[in-house]
């Protein structure tokens, strides 16, 4: 009966997702499939710019945290219905069958409001990911740029900005000042970046951080955001234009990534997370095929999800 509930309330949260990229159209009048095309670099600017200025390792998790759309709604539903906190709300998180990036999302309720505001921006912002990995992360290297140009973007009690080189390349990074605590981020785009067409989400006047977020609290033994102490999940490696994942904090709480086992590996997308959300044409050949959908079958039937140290080993 549980199971079949849970079906059924992720059936309905599918639907609302199908139709907030599809429209309220029937199928039969929606228009025909158009070609395949790339975002142009200043829709990528646009469309990263809610969550550009977030602190690396924040960042990280919310570019795979993306690409689940089904699952951050579950959530977000699911975290207004539980009276928990602290470690006991982290391991009630961990009983659900989402991706890690979506559960440990639900420590920073800031952020899964702001990714469940508009589904649509959300799904593109991962399919975006998902097909132009490289080029989003330009784009959010390029609007930090600009804020910092705009002398919106600097060290401060909160964050630490630098800027690091290798070949004669530049990257922004944004590191929480204290290594247990992540402030998050508020602001208005047109603030920030000075101009641009922004997803029509509900922003703050300004440019201001949420409430600390004290680490500790739901992770204990919490030894900072750096990979030299334990280390968060997800970092952005931006030079290498992709998403790192650090097995060090998957083992030390107890989630389960799908991927290669051991230290830092780039992180890999799950298509048993997806849970039937559409992928856009173009990357419908990588997630699309029998095997994928195997997995997600798998997925369905409760027995892809486990959590706990041991076997990383990609299936």
């Amino acid at each position: 009966m549980k199971r079949h509930a849970a079906q059924w309330f992720r059936t309905g949260i599918l639907t609302t997702v199908a139709l907030a990229l599809a429209g309220s159209l029937p199928a039969q009048d929606q228009p025909a499939p158009a070609p395949v095309q790339t975002l142009s670099s200043q829709q990528l600017d646009d469309l990263v710019a809610p969550v550009a200025l977030y602190p690396d390792p924040l960042l990280g998790q919310v570019l795979a945290a993306s690409t689940y759309p089904v699952e951050l709604v579950e959530a977000q539903q699911w975290l207004k219905n539980v009276n928990l906190s602290g470690q006991a709300l982290m391991d009630a998180a961990k009983q659900q069958d989402w991706d890690p990036s979506v559960q440990a999302l639900v420590a920073m309720p800031d952020v899964m409001n702001l990714l469940t505001q508009d589904i649509r921006w959300t799904t593109d912002l991962g399919n975006a990911f998902l097909a132009q990995q490289g080029d989003v992360m330009s784009a959010v290297q390029h609007m930090r740029q600009r804020a910092q140009a705009n002398g919106q973007l600097k060290s401060n009690q909160q964050e630490t900005v630098s800027t690091n080189y290798d070949n004669g390349e530049s990257a922004i990074e944004i590191q929480p000042a204290n290594p247990e605590v992540i402030y998050v981020p508020a602001y208005d785009p047109y603030y920030v970046y000075g101009y641009g067409a922004y997803p029509p989400l509900y922003y703050p006047d300004g440019y201001w951080f949420e409430p600390g977020i004290n680490i500790g609290f739901y992770f204990g033994g919490w030894g900072g955001w750096s990979y030299g102490g334990w280390g968060w999940g997800w970092r952005p490696n931006w030079f290498a234009r992709s998403i790192y994942i650090n097995h060090g904090f998957f083992d030390r709480y107890h989630y389960r990534y799908n991927g290669f086992g051991g230290g830092r590996n780039v992180w890999v997308h799950d298509p048993g997370h997806r849970w039937g959300a559409g992928y856009p044409s173009s990357v419908a050949h990588r997630f699309g095929g029998a095997e994928h959908t195997a997995r997600i079958n798998e997925g369905r039937s409760g027995n892809w999800h486990t959590f706990g140290g041991g076997n990383n080993g990609i299936r």
